[in-house]
């Protein structure tokens, strides 16, 4: 505590006499990574990549969103080490925070950013940012007030805390929205600071409060919005409204939804902790690491979470996180259990496949994982399916996700700064994604659906998962809607214990040129199977380095950090085979896209995802055309799979 007080003494900083602007604009627009924050350069914004200084506007006002957080989050951290130990400096650095505020607060002018019929920030560009700062400031008066003079609390509570409340109260959007859970959880953290019971009550209790936001914003246990950052967004603000308010309301601390919020992402992660960036979500969130700017780390939310709730899942995410790093966090002093208990073989144990394959219909995540020899890295695909995700989804229905030989080889690349032009032109496009795409066009928004989900001990794991776009035409909205109009897609997808089976069929009412996307993070070793000539890439940002029609097979073999990974294409005569580069997460860096394009009314796909170590080789995979089979020979004999059908049959041996 006394080192992370220490980042606010350490600066002559003041509460901006200006309101901040986007923290989205504080990326790099060249290389769509976050610039360096220095508190001591409010005008010269360094890149991390090559070391340009950028100015002006939009970077000064983001950096003020810089100098908001550190402000308010180092009061909080000081005032509870003036608690702690009774640190005089720490005290008065925090109350002059506070009374800073108070006495610019009410002299910044409305926002004019609006969302949703409100939205607007006062110091802050947006409400929600206005909220993230008064929670830690209305938490370190709570902390500080006994110590304040009359004047300072009457100064902190009128001018700065009721009236940022009456400011977010006047900005809420009235819907199940993470945002509106920030908004909640600043009422209740006022309230409880300035004493309004009144206030608190409607943080909980009102119309779009706590218990309305845990009863409708979840699916399957995780955020609506089917994203890894924005559900642990919304877990922080509805764990933070619980904590401000556990003393006089201990049964939100206990809730069974909020339980859920914890326990949900442990089925989806990766077999090194990571979680899928569906949607727009940082790339970097895992269960090991970060999970979203703004958050706490995982280990510090999870402290919460197992101090509350007792789960052992939630003791093994801490074990594993403690293995690495020390205990150390305010979540773990203030909430968490007296002693971890060590990791054992559950859920929870996120260096283990756990719970083995899942499918979570509601959210639209599959996951199928395959387990492999002791000191081999466990493998992992995830299909997405299911609702578009609202304002912060993305185009990617039936869209894959891979983890391979220790890392994920094909990730979803979910979103860099939203201030970064490549958000909106390349990440948030279908053509991003591992879909298909028509007409080298993105899909419209649409609701797919699983049709079937299978863990049987004498066959493979597999999901079947199909989207139908909507009739389109006059008045539908855009052209992709009227592109997409009538087309079905489905995919199937099955793990055979050491290969991922993978069968896309599409079919529309008109001719496209019909495109299957897969992204390879790895060096290319070969791409067989293909002859000069054949139907242009032309994916936008992809720059085509190989590119052949395929005589009736294909396979590309590419060489990753911990192995291999290989796609074979066994049925693939007439249609043509490109690799390009493509931007990856953060755009500085770039990885592989394998593009299969066809033309036609429909459109099949059958492709074998085989990995393996540095002292293994590819198996022999053929397509039958005799007995109509998919044939796959290696050191454990021969398998042969039957594809699956327009009747929503799936993979089937024999």
């Amino acid at each position: 505590m006394r080192r992370r007080a220490g980042a606010l003494l350490a600066v002559d900083l003041e509460p901006p006499d200006e309101p901040a602007g986007l923290y989205h604009n504080y990326f790099c627009p060249d290389h769509a990574v976050e610039l360096r924050f220095d508190p001591r350069t409010p005008r010269a914004h360094v890149c991390p990549v090559d070391g340009r200084v950028w100015s002006g506007s939009p970077f000064d006002e983001a950096w003020r969103f810089g100098a908001n957080h550190l402000l308010a989050h180092g009061a909080l951290q000081a005032a509870l080490l003036w608690r702690l130990d009774g640190d005089a400096r720490a005290a008065d650095r925090a109350a002059a925070v506070l009374t800073g505020y108070a006495r610019r607060y009410p002299e910044y002018p409305l926002g004019t950013h609006t969302s949703r019929g409100g939205g607007r920030g006062k110091a802050t560009y947006q409400s929600l940012d206005e909220a993230n700062i008064i929670v830690p400031l209305a938490r370190a008066y709570d902390l500080l007030r006994e110590r304040l003079p009359a004047a300072d609390r009457e100064l902190i509570e009128g001018d700065l805390l009721r009236l940022a409340a009456s400011h977010i109260r006047a900005q809420r959007f009235h819907e199940v929205h993470n945002i509106e859970c920030w908004h909640h959880a600043a009422l209740a953290a006022v309230g409880t600071a300035v004493g309004d019971d009144a206030l608190v009550d409607e943080a909980i209790d009102g119309a779009f409060g706590f218990r309305r936001l845990l009863r409708d914003g979840l699916a399957d246990g995780l955020w609506w919005e089917c994203s890894s950052s924005y559900h642990f967004y919304a877990a922080h603000a509805l764990t933070t409204l619980a904590a401000v308010v556990a003393a006089a309301r201990p049964e939100c601390a206990h809730a069974e939804e909020l339980r859920l919020m914890y326990a949900a992402p442990l089925a989806i992660r990766m077999p090194d902790g990571r979680l899928p960036a569906t949607n727009d979500c940082w790339f970097f969130s895992s269960l090991r690491g970060d999970l979203c700017h703004g958050v706490p780390p995982a280990c510090a939310l999870y402290e919460v979470a197992a101090g509350w709730f007792g789960d052992p899942d939630f003791h093994a995410v801490l074990a594993e996180n403690y293995r690495s790093r020390p205990r150390d966090s305010m979540e773990a002093l203030l909430y968490g259990p007296d002693e971890v208990q060590a990791a054992g073989s559950g859920a929870g144990d996120v260096g283990a496949n756990g719970t083995g394959s899942v499918s979570l219909p509601d959210i639209g995540l599959s996951v199928l994982r395959q387990r492999h020899a002791p000191g081999s890295p466990d493998s992992w695909v995830l299909l997405k399916h299911g609702p578009p995700g609202g304002g912060h989804g993305h185009p990617d229905k039936l869209a894959l996700s891979l983890y391979a030989a220790g890392e994920p080889v094909s990730p979803d690349l979910g979103s860099p700064g939203y201030g970064v032009p490549l958000h909106r032109s390349w990440y948030r496009q279908s053509f991003s994604h591992n879909t298909v795409i028509l007409d080298r066009r993105s899909q419209p928004p649409a609701r797919g659906e699983l049709i079937g989900f299978e863990r049987a001990p004498d066959g493979p794991d597999q999901v079947q998962a199909r989207v139908r776009f909507g009739a389109g035409g006059a008045g539908a909205g855009d052209d992709e809607e009227a592109l997409y109009a009538g087309t079905t897609m489905a995919r199937a997808v099955a793990s055979d214990g050491r290969c991922f089976l993978d069968w896309f069929s599409v079919r529309s009412p008109g001719e496209h040129v019909v495109q299957w996307l897969f992204r390879v993070r790895g060096a290319l070793a070969r791409l067989r199977g293909t002859a000069a000539g054949g139907l242009a890439a032309d994916i936008p940002h992809v720059s085509v380095r190989e590119s052949g029609i395929a005589a009736g097979a294909a396979a590309a073999l590419w060489h990753t950090a911990g192995g291999w990974v290989a796609l074979h294409l066994p049925r693939e005569a007439g249609g043509s085979v490109a690799v390009g580069d493509a931007p990856f997460n953060p755009a500085s860096e770039l990885t592989d896209l394998l593009v299969r394009t066809r033309q036609g009314r429909a459109a099949d796909f059958l492709t074998v995802v085989e990995t393996g170590g540095a002292d293994s080789e590819p198996a022999r995979i053929e397509w039958e055309e005799a007995t109509g089979s998919l044939v796959i020979r290696r050191d454990d004999g021969e398998h042969r799979w039957r594809l699956p059908d327009a009747d929503g049959a799936g993979w089937r041996a024999g």
